[in-house]
């Protein structure tokens, strides 16, 4: 069986970078990891950017 394909798109939260560095990996997911500070589920359902202090 093929490894399911996920594309993953989170902010840059310091817990992500094991994911990002290969340093955890398992044989049945082929990850895309797109780290972005506008991925926000607020910003998708109102259709607007987020906003930072």
């Amino acid at each position: 069986m093929s490894p399911l394909q996920v594309t993953l798109v989170a902010r840059d939260y310091d817990y992500l970078p094991p994911l990002a560095m290969g340093d955890v990996t398992t044989d049945k997911v082929d990850l895309i990891l797109i780290c972005t500070f506008g991925a926000s589920p607020r910003s998708h359902a109102t259709g607007r950017s987020p906003t930072c202090c």
